[in-house]
């Protein structure tokens, strides 16, 4: 890993992106539909990375907007668990505005005009076999895993050129529109098979 680092160039992801880590919102949380934020889980990460639909509602305590603001996550934020399931990241393609991270993340927000030419690109790099190895060398604590936000901010991150980021970033959002086929196919798929039995004649 030091010989591909030092191939370079790399650069630390706290000069590469804005590093937030949301704090607790207080308020009532349920499974149901219905007004109030939508808070981003662990759960919510999709098969290749992609957060599409946050599960979890949350009807905020009136006090809680400046922990609010902090937390809420926009297009093209990485979310990185730095808490329990550390390394697992995931994608925000595009997010409503009631959208927030829970605790367990950190946020990442690509600098505007920095030298991430795609933040896909900077999230492949962070799932990558590399990326994953060096974010569990970093691993702190015992009873509950956590990264450190210094060693997220040191963290190297290698930097080809604007051209090859843009063509990994492509293929990424190929994937990420792959998966939500398979999301619409798996809803259709219930739907239909609902269909078959109708409740009304049981």
């Amino acid at each position: 890993l030091q010989a591909i680092l030092e191939r370079g160039p790399t650069a630390p992801l706290g000069d590469l992106v804005e590093v937030l880590r949301p704090q607790m919102v207080l308020g009532a949380r349920d499974q149901q539909d219905g007004p109030g934020l939508r808070e981003v889980a662990v759960g919510d990460i999709g098969d290749f990375g992609l957060v599409e639909h946050p599960e979890r509602r949350l009807e905020a305590e009136a006090d809680q907007i400046g922990r609010i603001s902090k937390a809420r996550v926009r297009e093209n934020d990485i979310l990185l668990v730095a808490k329990g399931s550390i390394g697992k990241t995931g994608f925000i393609g595009t997010a409503a505005e009631d959208w927030i991270a829970s605790q367990s993340f950190v946020i990442l927000r690509p600098r505007r005009h920095g030298p991430v030419a795609d933040a896909a690109y900077l999230y492949r790099y962070l799932t990558s076999e590399i990326g994953q190895t060096l974010i569990h060398t970093l691993k702190a604590g015992t009873t509950v895993p956590m990264l450190q936000m210094a060693d997220i901010k040191a963290f190297p991150v290698l930097l080809p050129s604007a051209p090859e980021q843009e063509a990994v970033g492509r293929q990424v959002r190929e994937l990420f529109a792959f998966q939500r086929r398979i999301m619409d196919l798996r809803q259709e798929g219930a739907q239909r098979q609902a269909q078959i039995w109708p409740a009304d004649i049981i």
